[in-house]
């Protein structure tokens, strides 16, 4: 957290501080602390050794272009990141995913690793949180670890609540959502899976007897005679032009001159996506009474 003078501190909100990318300065001498045990191991008479193996699985999945110094691998690595800080980012990500697949949290393998990263990252205002996520085609329950941006934190939690009541929805809402708060973001999967979502949630509501119709479709359903559904804030002109910003920004066909969708774009679509399909799952836009 960001020092703040003690004249300042009545008007000072810990929620709006900027979040930091990458690792800031003062960030640096914790997570090296909570590096070091990886990179080194103790024997039984108290010496110190290179951890070899996991140096080299490093140097491979952070693809260095020269080996860590054997005899000084903690401040070879900080040296590094200090050039670059969001290389930072990429090793704490390795690690995660190299040492914490967990089963049941809290009571996985690594937590006792977890909870001091987790604090490390708050208490310096990082972007980036320790996120569970589900594993595909992986055992019921079974989770893997990545980092994902904290200023989407509440987005996850509506998609959570979202899926309590269309698990289908909800879960091309959790995609889009992993694709793009992930440190490598996907922006084009992130929205392909946010208007996916949307149809889900509208198609039942809309088109109930064309279940393969896209989000232009339902649109225009909805646009042609907007009367034949109600609205729990009464005109449908605001969701209709929501939903079809969406669908007109949607790059759906390969002859289209761009290739892919920003990360704006794709934050905007995953943003609009969690109201408009609740509206839907909801009942807050239902068919009028006829």
């Amino acid at each position: 957290m960001a020092y703040i003078p003690p004249a300042d501190r009545k008007f000072y909100d810990a929620d709006l501080e900027t979040l930091h990318d990458g690792v800031p300065a003062w960030m640096m001498t914790p997570l090296m602390q909570w590096l070091e045990p990886f990179l080194e191991v103790t024997d039984d008479l108290g010496e110190r050794y290179p951890n070899v193996e996991f140096i080299e699985r490093l140097e491979m999945n952070c693809r260095l272009r020269a080996p860590l110094n054997r005899s000084r691998p903690i401040a070879d690595l900080q040296s590094l990141i200090e050039d670059d800080p969001s290389f930072g980012i990429r090793v704490i990500e390795y690690v995660i995913g190299t040492f914490l697949i967990i089963d049941n949290p809290p009571h996985h393998r690594g937590n006792g690793h977890l909870a001091p990263l987790q604090q490390i990252l708050a208490d310096s205002g990082s972007v980036w949180e320790v996120t569970a996520l589900d594993v595909k085609d992986g055992y019921e329950g079974q989770k893997h670890l990545v980092l994902t941006r904290r200023d989407l934190a509440e987005t996850k939690l509506a998609i959570t609540d979202i899926r309590a009541q269309s698990d289908r929805a909800g879960s091309f809402l959790a995609d889009a959502w992993k694709a793009i708060a992930a440190q490598d973001p996907r922006p084009g999967e992130a929205y392909d899976k946010a208007v996916k979502a949307i149809e889900a949630a509208a198609q039942p509501v809309v088109t109930p007897h064309d279940t393969q119709a896209t989000l232009g479709k339902i649109i225009a359903a909805m646009r042609d005679k907007p009367s034949k559904w109600t609205f729990a804030l009464g005109d449908l002109g605001t969701v209709i032009a929501m939903m079809d910003q969406v669908w007109t920004n949607h790059f759906r066909h390969g002859t289209q001159q761009r290739d892919d969708h920003t990360p704006q774009e794709a934050d905007t679509a995953v943003h609009l996506a969690p109201p408009l399909v609740r509206f839907f799952v909801g009942a807050l836009i239902q068919p009028a009474q006829q």
